[in-house]
């Protein structure tokens, strides 16, 4: 299964950067129009979430924050840009872990680094980080239990782990690849199982319209988008997103906010 996300967002991030016509519908309805100049991402995070991201772990200059599923970098980019943190990527793409590298290179920040690799074995050191964060991105991965476990394992005494995620209707995705391998109602109760202490967990104000508008537009544009996007990554996109508001496997978009002991 992760051979199948990473071949598909190879495709996808090889191609987004240069499609002008991805990128205003998904800025338009995706994020509300509050996107962050040079920090464009594939998800539904606004400047405002990215703030609240940015204040949940309480980095400090030179602390170091582990982005998990990072894609092409952008949220955690702007978050160590913001706080002076050190950032280390992990991302199953290639090619968005090649992009995230070359946007950090961009901003100038000191001691970024990304991994090709799987969140639930973090090649990183324990304690060693006073953040970990990811956006939009933890429903995919086949794991979570063992992925949450390494996120305590590397986590600092008093570290969090701040993050956006879609709880899923298991028995939406049973049949569904990739969603349907761990499917997860709750991310709270399995943060207190593994040992995090939960501070935070609530749903994102307007989540659905978003994501409704924003995966029928890109759908809509198809005829002007496969042209730049080519027939990869476009096809890829066309699944995800057509079978997403078929089936309507999302509980809700969570944001949530755990502390290591």
């Amino acid at each position: 299964m992760t051979e199948i996300v990473a071949s598909g967002y190879d495709a996808v991030y090889a191609a987004w950067l240069s499609s002008p016509a991805f990128h205003e519908p998904w800025a338009k309805h995706a994020v509300d129009g509050e996107v962050a100049p040079g920090f464009e991402h594939l998800n539904f995070a606004r400047v405002f979430d990215l703030a609240r991201l940015r204040d949940a772990p309480g980095l400090r200059f030179g602390d170091r924050v582990v982005d998990l599923a990072c894609g092409a970098g952008g949220p955690g980019a702007w978050i160590a840009q913001e706080t002076g943190g050190v950032l280390v990527g992990i991302d199953v793409s290639r090619v968005g872990a090649r992009l995230a590298h070359e946007r950090a290179r961009g901003c100038a920040l000191f001691g970024a680094g990304f991994v090709v690799g799987d969140v639930a074995h973090l090649p990183i050191a324990d304690a060693c980080a006073a953040g970990v964060m990811s956006m939009d991105s933890l429903q995919y991965v086949p794991d979570k239990r063992t992925t949450f476990t390494e996120v305590l394992r590397v986590l600092g005494e008093g570290g969090r782990v701040a993050f956006t995620a879609f709880e899923v209707y298991p028995e939406r995705v049973s049949e569904v690849p990739v969603l349907g391998v761990d499917p997860i109602d709750d991310y709270a109760t399995l943060l207190r199982d593994v040992g995090l202490i939960v501070e935070s967990y609530e749903e994102t104000p307007g989540w659905r319209d978003r994501l409704v508008a924003a995966y029928s537009a890109v759908l809509a544009a198809e005829p002007r988008l496969r042209p730049q996007l080519g027939d990869n990554a476009m096809d890829a996109l066309m699944s995800e997103m057509a079978l997403t508001l078929q089936i309507e496997p999302y509980r809700r978009r969570v944001f949530a906010v755990a502390r290591a002991r």
